[in-house]
C-alpha cells in the first residue's frame, strides 16, 4: 500500500501539491491553534484568574468564560473550514490517482452540492456537540451542589 502512495506522489503535481496543504492546512494551522491555546492562551487565562480571583468573582467567571468563548470561535470554526477544504482537497487526490490507473473516473459531484453535503456534516457535528454538553450540565450542577441521589439517578439514565 505505501508503495502505491509513493509511485502517486511521484508521478502526480496535483497530489503532491493536494497532500502538501492538507498537511499544513491539518498540521500547522489547526494543530498550531489547539497548541497555540493549550499552552499560551490559557496559562495566560489561568494566571490572569489567579491574579483576579481575590478581588472580583464577576471577573474570575468573565475569565473562565473566555477560555470557553476562544474555544467555540475560534477552535470550532477553524475545524470546520478544515473539514470542508479537506473533502475538496481528498475529491482532487483521489481523481488524479484514478487517472494514473487510467480508469474512467466516475462522474464526480459538483463542488457547490459537496459544499453543501460537507456544511450539512458541520451543523449536524455543531447540534450533537451542543447536546453533549447540555446533557452534561445537570450532572456537573448536581455533584456541585451535593445532589447525589439526583446526580446517581441522571448517571443511571444518561451513562457518559
Amino acid at each position: 500500500m505505501l508503495h502505491q502512495c509513493i509511485y502517486f506522489l511521484a508521478r502526480s503535481e496535483t497530489i503532491r501539491f493536494r497532500t502538501l496543504q492538507c498537511f499544513v492546512l491539518n498540521g500547522v494551522i489547526f494543530l498550531g491553534s489547539i497548541l497555540l491555546f493549550n499552552f499560551a492562551v490559557e496559562p495566560a487565562l489561568n494566571v490572569l484568574k489567579r491574579l483576579v480571583q481575590e478581588e472580583e468573582a464577576w471577573a474570575t467567571d468573565f475569565i473562565a468564560r473566555s477560555s470557553t468563548s476562544c474555544k467555540v470561535f475560534w477552535i470550532y470554526p477553524i475545524y470546520c473550514i478544515s473539514f470542508v477544504l479537506n473533502t475538496v482537497m481528498y475529491q482532487e487526490i483521489a481523481d488524479s490517482a484514478l487517472g494514473f490507473l487510467q480508469r474512467a473516473p466516475v462522474k464526480s459531484t459538483p463542488h457547490l452540492e459537496r459544499l453543501i453535503q460537507e456544511t450539512w456534516r458541520v451543523l449536524v457535528n455543531l447540534v450533537y456537540l451542543l447536546e453533549m454538553y447540555l446533557v452534561s450540565l445537570p450532572q456537573h450542577a448536581m455533584l456541585q451542589y451535593g445532589l447525589s441521589f439526583s446526580a446517581k439517578v441522571v448517571e443511571y439514565f444518561v451513562p457518559f
